[in-house]
């Protein structure tokens, strides 16, 4: 056994009971003698136990991570939704945007949106609800590509499902979908649907009632 356990183990509680019975010795004289070499026995298990030892190194920090890169992806994106809802809000109405130059880039951000947040169902939201209208426009228009736009619709919004499943609203806007191109028991379907989910409105149920009537 080391020298240093020793000390520690034995010097150590001796030192101690011998203060505590000078301290509680009515003889002063007798006191100074107990106290004396009980004070050395402890300064020696002390120094012997601790001597040689390196203080305790400090727990390894993390390097810090620049939030510039994560700062920078934050804000582009945040900024880009902001433009893209602006432009969506201006595209959607078609004697503002007779060309749709407006939707279709708002479109486009959101599907960077999607693409770059694919957790995120403000993305695929924005981007059905942009295909709406695109797709309204197109029919007005009797443009050639109102297939594939209403492919796109189909399959962000089948994504929005599997994002916000305790929602309403993918469902609501398949139900317009579906209205649109005059399908109703499909939209009534739908919104039968909507109305079943954990967070329906009483907006939900009044837009089934209204396309009953």
């Amino acid at each position: 056994m080391s020298l240093k356990l020793i000390l520690w183990r034995d010097f150590l509680p001796v030192g101690i009971l011998i203060m505590s019975a000078a301290a509680k010795s009515k003889n002063s004289t007798a006191s100074l003698l107990l106290l004396n070499p009980a004070i050395v026995l402890l300064n020696l298990a002390v120094l012997f136990a601790f001597s040689g030892c390196k203080p305790s190194s400090p727990p390894p920090v993390a390097p810090a991570v620049s939030p510039s890169a994560a700062t920078e992806v934050t804000t582009e994106l945040e900024t880009l939704k902001n433009r893209s809802i602006a432009l969506l809000e201006n595209g959607a109405e078609l004697d503002k945007d007779k060309e749709g130059r407006q939707l279709i880039e708002a479109l486009e951000g959101f599907a960077k949106l999607s693409k770059d947040l694919p957790q995120d169902p403000l993305g695929f939201q924005n981007r059905s609800v942009g295909l709406l209208f695109q797709i309204r426009n197109a029919r007005v228009k009797q443009s050639a590509n109102v297939s594939s736009l209403e492919s796109e619709f189909l399959t962000s919004i089948e994504k929005l499902k599997q994002l916000t499943a305790d929602y309403p609203d993918a469902w609501v806007l398949e139900s317009k979908f579906y209205q649109d191109k005059g399908e109703m028991p499909k939209a009534e379907k739908a919104l039968r649907e909507a109305i079943s989910k954990k967070e329906a409105t009483a907006d939900t149920y009044f837009q089934l009632i209204e396309l009953m009537q």
